[in-house]
């Protein structure tokens, strides 16, 4: 599943180091929860691609959900008043304070679209000119896939760190 989550206003709150930890910890914390596997991430300034393996029990609006509660309990209390600003104008909307409501995901059929997503996600911070090569951000799984650190059967599930799953 190839899926994508945008912040409020397409506000650019990840722009910190510590806030794209957060960001990536709450993704990490939910694929260790619900058993998911990740192939493939990228926490940008207002988005997130993900590219995971869902167990069949789980859908992905489930799956989505967990992470934007998880990722929202967490981030919220660490931004700035200029963050905060920038979300604000839909603020309060159907109780959202950080993610848009809705979040795009495509099934991944075949190994040559998974190939494309996997270069989607990893070339975005290249686009963004945030970069000069895919695996010098430090917030994407580029950088674990050169290492070779990506498998068929797990993907990066025994690369990633153990983060504490309260």
């Amino acid at each position: 599943m190839f899926i994508t989550s945008t912040t409020l206003d397409f506000g650019e709150v990840f722009v910190r180091p510590e806030t794209k930890q957060i960001v990536l910890e709450s993704i990490i914390r939910q694929h260790q929860i619900r058993n998911a596997i990740l192939d493939a991430y990228v926490v940008m300034s207002n988005h997130i691609h993900l590219l995971t393996r869902l167990p069949e029990e789980i859908s992905v609006s489930r799956f989505v959900q967990r992470l934007k509660i998880d990722c929202s309990r967490r981030v919220l209390p660490t931004l700035t008043p200029r963050e905060v600003q920038l979300l604000s104008r839909q603020s309060g909307l159907d109780n959202r304070k950080l993610w848009q409501r809705s979040f795009r995901s495509v099934v991944i059929l075949s190994e040559t679209t998974h190939r494309q997503k996997m270069s989607y996600i990893h070339t975005n911070p290249v686009r963004a000119e945030l970069v000069a090569l895919p695996e010098e951000y430090h917030w994407s799984s580029s950088r674990l896939l050169c290492e070779g650190k990506w498998s068929e059967e797990r993907g990066l599930m025994d690369s990633l760190p153990i983060v504490s799953l309260d």
